[in-house]
């Protein structure tokens, strides 16, 4: 059997290359890279009061190569309670080394004046 080693699908003697993403096949699928980061290396660069805001700043790191964790501290079934409890939703957190960037993108995204237009019916 042959392999690719990008998509890890498996495929019968004859083919030479991936259908899905070309690559050439290999005899063996490489081992799969531990892709887990220790906690002790994970910053946190802003406590989101809401889901919304969480997810939206998470999308804005990751589409700018900056690898996060979007770690919530609430209970949904206990949303309300748990917000007297612990004044914030969650954390957003990053690799020790992305935390300057990170940071600088978050409050960039912050300050940016709200574009015209941007509410419906208008």
């Amino acid at each position: 059997m042959k392999y690719c080693p990008k998509c890890r699908s498996e495929y019968r003697e004859g083919f030479q290359t991936c259908s899905d993403c070309g690559s050439p096949l290999a005899g063996k699928l490489p081992d799969v890279p531990d892709e887990t980061v220790p906690e002790a290396e994970l910053v946190s660069v802003f406590d989101p009061p809401d889901p919304l805001i969480g997810q939206a700043l998470a999308a804005l790191l990751e589409d700018n190569g900056i690898r996060c964790i979007l770690k919530s501290e609430q209970i949904p079934a206990y949303a309300d309670v748990a917000m007297m409890l612990r004044p914030r939703w969650g954390r957003l957190l990053v690799l020790e080394g992305d935390r300057t960037r990170a940071q600088e993108l978050i409050n960039e995204y912050l300050s940016a004046p709200e574009q015209e237009g941007s509410e419906e019916g208008k």
